[in-house]
């Protein structure tokens, strides 16, 4: 049977050139062991029965740039995976890689890697909603200081100024004044106080129209 022994030669420390993905990668027989049972171990006694390229390398058709931190994380023995280890995308691809090599201490660490960020992810929406709740059970926003006041539509229709809802007083108090003082008055007076009576609830009609959009 061929094996990678046999085609490096018998020394256990010879080193291996695979091609993944089109990429070479130089390594040694103690690296590939470094994890124990694995894809690595059976590729080295000789029963992957893969394909070779051109120059009698093992190809392995993965992605070489996860390869290289699967290597890495071999070459550590196990004890160190040089990703981002916040990047749960990326440690769900490194997940894929770890589990199709059989490297268990690699998938058992990306694993909790996962888990403790779902865990995380979990806790904070429900901060997230409990906050929501929190402020919605809140009692209704207090009156605003201005609530007496009201908007007036100007010439163009828009809100562009406020003014006190109330009716014009002036000629309110003049024409109370001069209901006092009618007993004594003349004929004439009476006249007066009949027209002036008529402008003043003209001039209050008017009013009313243009602020309070009626059609008179």
């Amino acid at each position: 049977m061929y094996t990678v022994a046999d085609a490096e030669g018998s020394s256990a420390n010879k080193i291996i050139q695979l091609n993944v993905g089109g990429q070479f990668f130089s390594t040694s027989r103690e690296t590939l062991e470094a994890a124990g049972p694995s894809f690595f171990s059976v590729l080295i006694g000789g029963n992957f029965g893969g394909q070779r390229d051109a120059k009698g390398n093992l190809f392995i058709d993965r992605d070489p740039k996860l390869f290289s931190y699967v290597l890495n994380y071999l070459r550590s023995q196990c004890t160190h995976l040089a990703i981002d280890k916040t990047n749960k995308s990326k440690l769900q691809s490194m997940l894929v890689e770890a589990e199709f090599y059989a490297v268990q201490p690699l998938i058992a660490e990306i694993e909790e890697l996962i888990a403790n960020m779902d865990k995380q992810e979990t806790e904070q929406k429900k901060k997230h909603w409990e906050y929501v709740g929190s402020t919605m059970t809140m009692g209704p926003a207090q009156p605003s200081a201005f609530k007496n006041l009201a908007t007036v539509n100007g010439p163009q229709g828009d809100a562009s100024h406020t003014t006190p809802a109330v009716m014009p007083s002036a000629g309110i108090e003049l024409l109370t004044e001069h209901d006092e003082n009618s007993s004594d008055s003349t004929d004439s007076s009476h006249s007066f106080g009949g027209r002036y009576l008529h402008e003043q609830h003209a001039q209050l009609i008017s009013y009313a129209a243009t602020h309070m959009d009626l059609d008179f």
